[in-house]
C-alpha cells in the first residue's frame, strides 16, 4: 500500500470514528440557542451585562442588612430545583428587563406548560381520592391555563395556540363535571376522561412552546453578535424535561416561582424604566415599588385591585399610561 492510499484509509476511519462521537445536530442547536439572547436584549433594551451580573454573583456576597436586602422578596426557595431554569433565567435580570421579557409568548407558553402538569397532578389524587373541594381547584387551575392559551391564540393567530384553547375548554368542563359528582365511580370515570384530555393538551402546549422558542432561535441565527449566554431556548430545554408524574408539591413550587419571577414587583425599582413601552397588566406591587413618578404610582393604585398585606395587583384592560400627565 503506497503512502497515498495509507493517508486515504486513515482519513476514512478517522471520519467513521468521529460520525460515532460527534452529534452535529446538537451542536447546531447550541449555535442557534447561543444567538438568541443577544438579540431579544437587543430588541428590547435590555441591560445585558447586569443579568450576567446577576447570574454570576461576586465570590464573597456579605448578609444584607434590612435597608440593603433584596429588592425582590421571595418566599419560594431559589434552589434550581424548585425554581426551574426559565425562572431563573428571567430573575437574572434587573427589573427593567424582566418587565419587558416576562411576557414573551414562549415564556407563556411554558407558564402555560407548568398549569397543565399542575392539573395533571392535581387530578391523579383526585383520582385516588374524590375530593369536591379539590375537583373545584382543579377546575380553577383549568381556567386560569385556558385563558392563557386563549391569549397566546389571540395575540400569535397560530392553528396550535387555538387548538389548544379548545382542547382545554374540554378538559374545563370535565372538570366542573367532576367537581359536582356525588357518585364515587362517576367521579373516577370522569378522571380518567380528564386525565387523557391533559395529556393530549401537554403535548400540545409543549410542541407550541418548542416552535416559539426555535422560533427566536432561528430568528436571531444570522445576528453577528453571540455572546456566552445560554439564554431562554436552553432554559427551555432543560424545563420541558419535567416529567409527567411530578409529586404535587413539586409542581406547584414550580409555578409559584415562575408566577414570581414574571409578576412580582413588589419593591422593585422601576424609577427609571419607559412604562409606555411595557404591559402592566397582572403585575403585583407595593408602597416600597418605585415608579417614573408620583402620577405613575397614583395611577397604578386606580388601576389596581387591592390584594392584602399592603400589595396590589394590575387589573387587565387598564391604562398604563397616567391619564392625567402632562
Amino acid at each position: 500500500m503506497n503512502h497515498d492510499e495509507l493517508f486515504t484509509s486513515l482519513h476514512a476511519t478517522t471520519a467513521a470514528e468521529l460520525d460515532g462521537l460527534l452529534d452535529i445536530e446538537a451542536g447546531l442547536r447550541e449555535a442557534l440557542v447561543a444567538a438568541q439572547h443577544t438579540r431579544t436584549g437587543h430588541d428590547l433594551d435590555l441591560d445585558i451585562e447586569a443579568g450576567l451580573r446577576a447570574v454570576i454573583p461576586p465570590p464573597e456576597v456579605a448578609t444584607p442588612s434590612p435597608a440593603t436586602r433584596p429588592e425582590q422578596p421571595s418566599a419560594t426557595p431559589d434552589r434550581p430545583e424548585l425554581q426551574g431554569a426559565v425562572a431563573a433565567w428571567l430573575m437574572s435580570f434587573d427589573s427593567a428587563s424582566r418587565l419587558a421579557l416576562r411576557n414573551l409568548p414562549a415564556i407563556a407558553a411554558f407558564a402555560l406548560i407548568l398549569e397543565i402538569t399542575n392539573a395533571a397532578a392535581t387530578n391523579r389524587v383526585v383520582a385516588r381520592d374524590p375530593d369536591p373541594a379539590l375537583a373545584r381547584d382543579l377546575a380553577r387551575n383549568l381556567g386560569l391555563a385556558l385563558d392563557l392559551a386563549r391569549d397566546l391564540a389571540r395575540d400569535l393567530g397560530l392553528d396550535l395556540a387555538r387548538d389548544l384553547a379548545r382542547d382545554l375548554a374540554l378538559a374545563l368542563d370535565l372538570a366542573r363535571d367532576l367537581a359536582l359528582a356525588r357518585d364515587l365511580a362517576l367521579a373516577r370515570d370522569l378522571a380518567r376522561d380528564l386525565a387523557l384530555a391533559l395529556d393530549l393538551a401537554l403535548d400540545l402546549a409543549r410542541d407550541l412552546a418548542r416552535d416559539l422558542a426555535l422560533d427566536l432561535a432561528r430568528d436571531l441565527y444570522l445576528d453577528p453578535d453571540i455572546d456566552d449566554d445560554p439564554g431562554l431556548a436552553l432554559a427551555l430545554d432543560d424545563d420541558l424535561a419535567l416529567d409527567d408524574d411530578l409529586d404535587r408539591d413539586c409542581v406547584r413550587d414550580r409555578v409559584r416561582a415562575l408566577d414570581r419571577a414574571r409578576h412580582d414587583f413588589t419593591g422593585a425599582d422601576l424609577s427609571d424604566v419607559d412604562l409606555r413601552r411595557m404591559s402592566l397588566t397582572g403585575i403585583r406591587w407595593s408602597m416600597a415599588t418605585k415608579w417614573p413618578s408620583d402620577e405613575w404610582r397614583d395611577q397604578a393604585l386606580l388601576n389596581s385591585r387591592d390584594l392584602g398585606n399592603g400589595t396590589y395587583e394590575i387589573r387587565d384592560g387598564t391604562t398604563n399610561v397616567p391619564t392625567y400627565s402632562t
